[in-house]
């Protein structure tokens, strides 16, 4: 009790304290408000401070003291001004819309008082952009290369006043009233850029390298004195009037000096011994070549046109210097039996089935062949029996193998064969099989004699021959076609050794020519993702095989029925077309599963037809079900890419395979 007692006594206490106060307050505010009624507005502020003054001074005595938390300021804002930034992006107190909207302090032009390259400045400085004054580096700038001021200028005036600074290094100063003006150094005598006397020094402008007295400098660099002479020398004639009919010689005038008359003539040069080798090779390699492109024109024309006796020259020169690469070599004991019978015929223990039998998926390697030096590029057995295979290869020979163990002493090479100078592309068989056609890169293509080797005939027009292939038919055995890198397909007569028709619809080299539909049409593929199908001696294109999605195919292959045949697509994959009526791409019949992307692997059938088999860019041989396009087997067979495979056409379960490891391997 005595505690509630105590806690009401203290309450009584600060009630009463506050009372006396809040009287106090008012009795000294109606004293003040009396005595100053007259007074100013202004004088508000300080009476209310008076008043608060004397209540916090008569309650000071007093247990509890009172605080102001926003005490009045003696600060007028209305004379008081601010600093505001342009460049700020961030204010922290509240301007004005006129502090906002006031205009910036200094000069109307900043860049003009900034520090300029040459130490001056002002507004001439900036209008003549030269002079003491230079272009400033530390005021406001509307362009990477200072201050740019908007002026109207016809097109006309721009042009003639361009042209003349870069021919007479002068020109006007658009900023000045007095009209056409000339730089300082211009020459005295020069009338045809303005009037004599229209021009003061202070509004002259761009002062130009090309002018006298100036050091000539490029890219801010002193010349040298060889330097300066090339530029003399490629001065051009004096006159620039082109209404001097004299001597007004135009854009291309020669040069005026000798030295300058030397550099026009190659033939008074002054050319070091490297130099002038190097100018006489190219001159005959350029003699070489339009020779050849002479020789290739009589050929194609039949000697039309042409003398007889230097068309015979020609050929004689080019035998002869083809004649140093040919040359054969046979490797067995004697090149005849007892009953003077060569290689070239069959042996007795191999029999010619009278109807087809059925083919099987090789398993095992029975021979690997070696001899050659580098890679191969194509295989081919011998028609009909397949008893040899020829091969050709990138070291500039072809060879004759034996793939019979029982005959010629077994699996080796029978002959190697040399008469190209540079890598052997193609080879093909006549329907015989007694000769044959090389085609390489040294643009020729060749005849051989299978039996001995010998070169029978040669033949170049010029361009690289990319694929050669004897007409099958024993009537045509004369008729070869060419496939050629100048996007064209020639037909060689072996008799006459010309050109007799000319096959022209592609438009890139052409990779192969293959002949179906009993041989009367041919079908041809091309860099430029095109199979275009001819008839054969007629060159019109019959039928365009072209789709968005296809790519070009470097190799096409027939199948035995003669109703279809299969390009080798460069987008991994083998394509099935109609070769007979209608010819046209079978959607639902393709084969892929292998990598032959930037290769042209050759593509095989089974002498059945159950079969199809490509080689591959991971040195394989995939072999695929014909007519459910399942892959059946991958039987891998080289190092390297495996670029061609062959089916022997007689012993059905063997296949051989060549790769660019420079080996051939026969499979059984």
């Amino acid at each position: 009790m005595d505690l509630l007692s105590a806690y009401a006594d203290d309450e009584d206490e600060v009630k009463q304290t506050s009372d006396q106060q809040e009287n106090a307050a008012a009795a000294s505010a109606s004293t003040a408000a009396a005595s100053t009624a007259a007074a100013p507005a202004s004088s508000s502020s300080s009476s209310t401070r008076t008043t608060k003054s004397s209540a916090l001074s008569s309650s000071s005595s007093s247990s509890l003291r009172l605080m102001d938390p926003a005490p009045d300021v003696a600060f007028d804002l209305s004379t008081t001004r601010y600093y505001v930034d342009p460049q700020a992006k961030r204010v922290d107190y509240n301007p004005t819309v006129d502090e906002l909207y006031a205009p910036l302090q200094g000069p109307q032009k900043p860049i003009a008082g900034a520090v300029g390259r040459g130490g001056g400045g002002g507004s001439q400085a900036l209008m003549t952009m030269g002079g003491a004054g230079g272009l400033g580096v530390g005021g406001v700038r509307n362009h990477q290369l200072g201050f740019v001021q908007p002026m109207h200028m016809s097109n006309y005036t721009f042009e003639s006043n361009y042209n003349q600074f870069l021919s007479k290094g002068v020109t006007v100063n658009p900023a000045a009233s007095s009209g056409l003006v000339a730089a300082k150094s211009a020459p005295a005598d020069d009338s045809s850029i303005t009037p004599a006397g229209s021009h003061t020094p202070d509004t002259l402008i761009f002062n130009s390298n090309r002018t006298s007295g100036q050091v000539p400098r490029i890219n801010n660099r002193i010349l040298s004195e060889e330097e300066k002479q090339r530029i003399r020398s490629k001065r051009k004639a004096a006159s620039s009037d082109a209404g001097d009919v004299e001597s007004w010689r135009g854009p291309w005038a020669p040069r005026e000096t000798e030295e300058d008359e030397a550099l026009a003539d190659p033939e008074k040069q002054v050319l070091t011994p490297e130099q002038i080798a190097e100018r006489e090779r190219v001159r005959a390699k350029k003699r070489k070549q339009e020779e050849r492109k002479a020789h290739a024109e009589a050929a194609a024309a039949g000697g039309g046109g042409v003398d007889d006796a230097e068309a015979a020259e020609r050929a004689a020169k080019s035998a002869a210097s083809q004649a140093q690469y040919e040359s054969t070599i046979f490797h067995g004991e004697s090149e005849v039996d007892y009953q003077g019978r060569t290689y070239i015929t069959p042996p007795s223990t191999l029999h010619v089935p009278s109807e087809q039998q059925q083919c099987y998926i090789p398993k095992r390697l029975i021979h690997t062949f070696t001899g050659h030096t580098k890679g191969v590029n194509s295989i081919k057995f011998f028609p009909t029996t397949g008893h040899l295979l020829l091969s050709a290869s990138m070291d500039k020979t072809m060879k004759i193998w034996n793939v019979v163990s029982s005959a010629h002493g077994g699996y080796k090479c029978l002959r190697t064969i040399s008469g190209h100078s540079e890598a052997v592309r193609g080879i093909d068989f006549n329907p015989d099989g007694n000769k044959f056609m090389s085609c390489s890169y040294d643009r020729y293509v060749k005849l051989w004699d299978t039996e001995t080797g010998q070169c029978i005939q040669r033949f170049s027009s010029g361009k690289t021959p990319y694929c050669v292939r004897m007409h099958p038919d024993a009537e045509f055995s004369n008729d070869v076609l060419i496939g050629q890198s100048n996007n064209l397909i020639v037909q060689l007569d072996l008799r006459s050794n010309a050109i007799v028709q000319t096959y022209n619809e592609h438009l890139s080299a052409v990779n192969t020519v293959t002949f179906i539909d009993g041989n009367k049409r041919f079908v041809s593929s091309s860099d430029d993702k095109k199979l275009l199908v001819w008839e054969y001696g007629i060159p019109v294109v019959i039928k365009h095989l072209a789709e968005p999605d296809m790519h070009s195919m470097p190799y096409v292959a027939v199948h035995p029925s003669g109703k279809y045949f299969c390009g080798q697509s460069q987008d991994n994959q083998i394509l099935c077309f109609t070769a007979i009526n209608k010819y046209k791409l079978k959607r639902d019949k393709r084969f892929i599963g292998h990598l032959t992307a930037g290769y042209a692997c050759e593509i095989g059938f089974s002498p059945d037809g159950s079969f199809i088999m490509s080689g591959d860019a991971q040195g394989r041989v995939l072999f695929w079900d014909w007519r459910s396009g399942k892959v059946f087997k991958k039987l891998k067979c080289h190092d390297q890419v495996t670029i061609g495979c062959q089916w022997n056409p007689i012993e059905t379960s063997k296949v051989a395979t060549c790769s660019w490891d420079g080996t051939i391997k026969y499979w059984d």
